[in-house]
């Protein structure tokens, strides 16, 4: 990575959250989507990535977030933290509510996705909801990078 590269992430911002899709209401030139399974370690990659540590909040509670995050990379891009999936310890109505929200962004987005990253605890690597996200049809084309997190834990 450029030191211009690194530069421009260190001045990464929080942007906003949206609950649901019509507060989409900005047209960002791109986006770097970071999924994963609850309490995988998203907001602690984006921390790292940006080398910032309160940029994302971090929880130890497993479905912490419940929005899409948007965090300004500079230039109208953005990296966007999405709520984990497996959601522990959230109601029914909760679940069906976050799954539709995240199903929603990649069904009827207008805005260029440059790349997903795709978060993984490395103690729980390739479950079988990571392959079904890896295989979706409406993100099958779209570049993955799997990230395995929390190696301190091993």
């Amino acid at each position: 990575m450029t030191k211009s590269a690194c530069q421009r992430l260190k001045q990464t911002t929080f942007f906003t959250s949206i609950a649901q899709l019509n507060q989409l209401d900005f047209d960002p030139l791109g986006c770097v989507a970071i999924l994963g399974r609850s309490n995988s370690g998203k907001s602690t990659l984006i921390n790292t990535i940006c080398q910032q540590k309160r940029l994302a909040k971090t929880s130890q509670r497993p479905g912490a977030t419940q929005l899409i995050n948007y965090f300004h990379l500079g230039n109208n891009q953005y990296l966007v933290d999405f709520p984990g999936y497996g959601f522990a310890r959230l109601s029914e109505q909760k679940k069906i509510k976050i799954s539709r929200l995240i199903q929603g962004y990649f069904l009827s987005s207008q805005q260029p996705i440059y790349g997903i990253i795709i978060c993984m605890d490395i103690r729980h690597p390739l479950k079988p909801k990571d392959m079904d996200l890896i295989l979706w049809e409406p993100i099958l084309s779209i570049p993955k990078c799997l990230v395995l997190t929390k190696s301190d834990k091993l």
